[in-house]
């Protein structure tokens, strides 16, 4: 299925961000990206094995705003699971439109 280049940009950007945060912050020895697409549905996640973070407590960077903010513009969703010594799994889901 081919999607239109904004959102390929788009995805791109939102991997290159998180990929960022997990050589910056997560002191990760494995990362996994995977992306998939249903029923004109992109789904990427993006899973480590790093030091993870307490949500209620972190401050969200300029990355993870910036990758909330893609997600948005094409109303998607950004859904964070992460905790303490558990590393960070990084879930969007994207809407589009078949080319």
């Amino acid at each position: 299925i081919d999607i239109d280049f904004p959102l390929q940009l788009t995805i791109f950007r939102i991997v290159q961000s998180q990929i960022k945060n997990i050589t910056r912050h997560s002191e990760a020895e494995i990362a996994s990206v995977t992306l998939s697409n249903s029923e004109q549905i992109v789904k990427l996640s993006i899973v480590d094995n790093g030091k993870g973070f307490n949500k209620k407590s972190a401050h969200y960077g300029l990355g993870l705003k910036n990758i909330i903010h893609r997600a948005e513009q094409y109303h998607g969703s950004v859904e964070i699971n992460t905790e303490p010594g558990k590393g960070c799994r990084l879930h969007v889901t994207l809407p589009f439109s078949v080319v």
